[in-house]
């Protein structure tokens, strides 16, 4: 109450707006060393990094944070410290289910802007307005932030790629056509054609900084034989690591899924595809592996995984992937945990997590979404009850997902209901993180596939012969991952400011010019 007041809000701006204020559950710093000023500054500096951190994470930023402190047992010094602004008293109610109980014991209620202009934004009527940083005019490529130069460099693990060709009477080594293929590709390019425009400009300088002893670039035809006959496999196999070593931080869950590259096939024959490993928060391809025409993703996720350190990682995969060997392989020999959605293909595990009816109990964790036209209400239900009963390896507790999805110009609403299971514990895992992790492996859909279809246009591509739609394909997933280390949140206008500067795609490979 009293912040709906402070900002002016109405029941239904307060709708559209509340998921632009986060809520601070508990701080407190405990009796014992009290170094000056701990309290504030650890609040200051989470608050200068919370509304870019989740901007990166959910999408969009943060303009108010709240807390409540019981008047009756603290003061909220620390907060008043650190500038937050005391506003009134709660009335004195909990949520119980899907109602509000009285509880007697109103909470002081503390706010602090993080935008200067928060409560302006808050009560704007046009959420077209808000402030998000994205928007900003920012350096989109910062080769500071990539240490890919010297040793452990990008060029350098481009030059432990093996050349398909014979050696005698080669011009144009295999570390500068593949350098020069990833440079561009970071421009957009989406063929072997574009790729030898690229390159012809480049200076005698440049040339020799990517390894060439030659004064001119190689040919259209000198870089298709090379990339049509390179190992994709191996290529990618060593991209996959290398990635993870420049990521910041630790990954803490990975998702699986493949793609098919539609036009890259001659009459007759069946079109390639690929299965990806992807990183949840980053968007990084960390691995990918070309699944046979004699065979299906199921048996390839082995081989895509085993060059990667996973253990402690959170394996998010589909139905197809329910498997008992999957599970097996990923909790046994990778130390990994995984995640997994149960369909038809695994009937009686489906009946099984049905037939507990957790939707007739109140949800352990709910979410409201409104987006695209769209307004989503997703609720998360799990149980340990078939723990001992079910036959899956390493099952430690199942979860049912309930979406309903209204469309909010022709009212047509559509309901849906997921199960699933994961070898996390309940203490390992919270409802809200299921629920996350869920949605969070299909980011592999608008990430990397949505990415590779509709900006490089991979789906009408017609490369077909040997290996080269792989490798292609190989190229743009480095070349997305590289935009994303660097910071860009949308890959198109990164490739055009690639385009638009032939010296920022070299700094981005790490061959930065004084």
């Amino acid at each position: 109450g009293p912040r709906d007041a402070w900002i002016g809000w109405t029941p239904p701006l307060k709708f559209s707006r509340l998921r632009l204020v986060a809520n601070n559950v508990r701080f407190l710093i405990l009796p014992g060393l009290h170094p000056a000023h701990l309290a504030s500054q650890v609040l200051t500096r989470n608050l200068k990094r919370l509304s870019a951190d989740w901007e990166r994470y959910y999408g969009h930023p943060l303009l108010l944070v709240e807390t409540f402190v019981d008047a009756t047992r603290f003061r909220g010094t620390c907060y008043r410290a650190a500038g937050w602004q005391a506003l009134g008293l709660t009335r004195g109610f909990a949520k119980r289910g899907r109602g509000y109980v009285a509880h007697g014991q109103p909470k002081q209620v503390f706010v602090r802007a993080i935008h200067p202009q928060a409560r302006h934004y808050l009560h704007s009527p046009l959420l077209a307005s808000l402030p998000f940083s994205r928007k900003e005019n920012r350096s989109m490529i910062d080769v500071n932030r990539l240490p890919l130069d010297g040793e452990g460099g990008l060029i350098e693990m481009l030059r432990t790629v093996v050349d398909p060709r014979k050696p005698r009477g080669l011009r144009h080594p295999v570390v500068t056509v593949v350098a020069i293929a990833v440079c561009a590709a970071l421009s957009g390019a989406r063929g072997f054609n574009a790729i030898a425009e690229w390159a012809k400009d480049l200076s005698r300088d440049t040339l020799q900084r990517l390894g060439s002893k030659r004064w001119t670039p190689p040919s259209e035809p000198t870089l298709r034989r090379v990339l049509q006959h390179l190992d994709a496999d191996a290529l990618d196999t060593k991209i996959g690591p290398w990635l993870l070593e420049h990521c910041p931080g630790e990954s803490s869950a990975v998702s699986v899924d493949g793609k098919t590259l539609r036009r890259a096939h001659d009459a007759g024959q069946k079109p390639p595809h690929l299965l990806s490993a992807v990183l949840h928060q980053e968007g990084l391809v960390i691995a990918q592996r070309e699944v046979g025409e004699k065979t299906n993703e199921i048996p390839k996720v082995p081989r895509l995984l085993a060059p990667l350190p996973l253990e402690g990682t959170v394996v998010t995969l589909d139905a197809m992937h329910t498997q008992a060997a999957t599970a097996r392989y990923l909790v046994e020999e990778k130390k990994a945990d995984d995640l997994f959605t149960v369909k038809d293909n695994q009937p009686t595990l489906k009946q099984d997590i049905a037939d507990l009816h957790l939707e007739a109990l109140p949800p352990q964790h709910k979410t409201i979404d409104k987006a695209h036209g769209r307004l989503e209400v997703r609720r998360l239900w799990t149980s340990t009850e078939l723990n001992g009963y079910l036959t899956f390896p390493y099952a430690a507790h199942v979860y049912v997902i309930q979406r309903e999805t209204t469309n909010l110009v022709t009212g047509e609403f559509r309901t849906e209901t997921v199960y699933g299971l994961t070898s996390l514990t309940p203490e390992e895992a919270s409802p809200g993180r299921l629920l996350a992790l869920n949605r969070g492996h299909w980011g592999i859909e608008n990430r990397l596939h949505w990415v590779r279809d509709f900006v490089f246009d991979e789906d009408r591509c017609r490369i077909r012969k040997h290996a080269g739609a792989e490798v292609m394909a190989a190229l743009r997933n480095l070349a997305i991952s590289l935009l994303r280390l660097d910071g860009a949140v949308h890959i198109a206008p990164a490739l055009r400011a690639c385009a638009g500067n032939r010296l920022r795609p070299l700094r981005l490979i790490g061959l930065a010019m004084a």
